[in-house]
């Protein structure tokens, strides 16, 4: 009895050891806008395929400042330092909106476009985040952006020639 008791033990404790890194290794989930909606990204550690014409829009918006009873859905977010840590994401997309939402041509390559709130736009009472790819585009036509990236078809949006693999996943995965 005792010795079976013993190995139980054993076999238990190893099991552990050995999911101990499967679980500290578990890529942190950030919160992410798709279609007016929050949404939950997971990077797994695998590489993209594909360029920018096969990557879908991730809109990287940094908060050069953020004003008071404004939250940022990164407020802040700990991730390596080369990211800023006060940001929204706004995707173009998601799967479960039907394929007018993109879940007909989803796929999980991201092409890294970077946008700056204006501080004119923090600063107004009627700030709203671009909670959509949709209130992207009016936001740069509203001048809510800072024009980052001169002499491109699309000044407003820096493109980082970041293509990376990502899943959305529930907020519980």
């Amino acid at each position: 009895m005792h010795r079976r008791l013993m190995s139980a033990i054993l076999a238990a404790g190893a099991l552990l050891v050995s999911s101990v890194p499967a679980m500290a290794a578990k890529p942190p989930l950030e919160p992410m806008y798709a279609n007016d909606t929050t949404v939950f990204m997971s990077a797994p550690n695998a590489v993209a395929a594909g360029g920018a014409n096969t990557a879908q829009d991730f809109y990287l918006i940094v908060y050069p400042v953020v004003p008071a009873g404004v939250h940022p859905l990164c407020d802040p977010c700990a991730n390596p330092p080369d990211i800023p840590p006060f940001r929204d994401v706004v995707l173009n997309g998601s799967p479960g909106f039907g394929t007018a939402g993109t879940s007909g041509a989803f796929n999980p390559n991201w092409h890294v476009l970077l946008l700056v709130y204006s501080p004119e736009w923090l600063m107004d009472p009627a700030f709203q985040p671009a909670r959509s790819a949709a209130e992207v585009d009016a936001g740069e036509a509203a001048g809510h952006f800072v024009p980052i990236a001169a002499g491109t078809d699309n000044p407003f949006e820096f493109d980082t020639g970041i293509i990376f693999l990502c899943v959305l996943v529930s907020q519980h995965a």
